[in-house]
């Protein structure tokens, strides 16, 4: 006997147009001593909230393509070039893991802060995930977060995706920039891509 899933539990590859994205972040300096004071005082994680933190690298991959990396120390024009590639891609579906409670949302900060206009809606409801054009790999394997999240690693492992040799957590990604180190910070990223797209596929299976 063969077992049909119905209707409202198919997922299928909507279109080979989609992009992959993931984006690499490091805490800001601030001149300004009422902001230090600030952050002292309340203790904010700043690595992980965008006005606090800045986006030095966003990764994208398009289906059937090659990673690739927009990396420059101006964010401004990191975020201009990367609404412009979106604008010329025009994707069907973004791509990530985390996205909802990270990258989009930390991206789309990020340009509102730098006066860069947004030049696609990205939904960043993740209720409404289902038939958006964002596609949270971590959303779906929490189920709308009734389970807790687990890591892009371990996820992988659980479905078999292997994971490359020598590879390192995203936390390290502050350190390595303040010591220069802009090749493992690549690499780290283009690894994300790679696993995050696998991941996906797996999912649409």
């Amino acid at each position: 006997m063969t077992y049909n899933k119905p209707d409202n539990l198919k997922r299928e590859l909507r279109s080979n147009n989609y992009l992959v994205v993931d984006i690499e972040v490091v805490p800001e300096k601030f001149e300004v001593s009422e902001i230090r004071e600030y952050l002292m005082d309340k203790k904010f994680p700043r690595k992980i909230h965008p006005m606090f933190s800045r986006v030095i690298m966003i990764g994208f991959k398009l289906a059937d393509n090659k990673s690739e990396l927009l990396f420059m120390k101006d964010e401004t024009e990191l975020l201009t070039r990367f609404w412009t590639m979106i604008e010329k891609v025009h994707p069907d579906t973004i791509i990530t893991f985390n996205g909802y409670n990270f990258d989009i949302p930390f991206i789309i900060t990020r340009s509102h802060i730098k006066g860069v206009r947004p030049t696609m809606g990205i939904n960043q409801t993740r209720w409404k995930m289902d038939n958006s054009n964002h596609f949270d790999c971590m959303q779906l394997l929490s189920a709308n977060q009734t389970f807790l999240n687990v890591a892009l690693d371990i996820a992988c492992r659980v479905f078999e995706i292997p994971i490359p040799d020598g590879r390192f957590y995203g936390e390290e990604v502050p350190k390595l920039y303040d010591s220069g180190d802009l090749d493992a910070i690549k690499k780290h990223c283009r690894q994300d891509l790679e696993l995050t797209e696998q991941l996906y596929l797996k999912l649409m299976r």
